[in-house]
């Protein structure tokens, strides 16, 4: 049996929940992102999003998220 410090344990605990938390944030915003890029993205103009709209979303979806920027993204490509 281990003898741990709880405080240190609980620390632990905290920081992957945290790690987990933020990564799940970033998933739920690329998938935001995906889409509205393909409500942009329909065939018929008409059927397309008005850009005040995208707008909206944008900013939006960069409010639940601000951590994220676009040296993030730069990096997939």
């Amino acid at each position: 049996m281990d003898v741990v410090d709880m405080r240190l344990s609980l620390s632990l605990k905290n920081e992957a929940n945290d790690a987990n938390a933020s990564h799940n944030r970033k998933i739920e915003a690329l998938i935001s992102l995906l889409r509205l890029g393909l409500s942009c993205s329909e065939e018929m103009p008409t059927s397309r999003m008005p850009t005040g709209d995208i707008i909206k979303e944008l900013v939006a979806i960069k409010s639940f998220n601000p951590y994220l920027d676009a040296s993030q993204f730069s990096q997939l490509g």
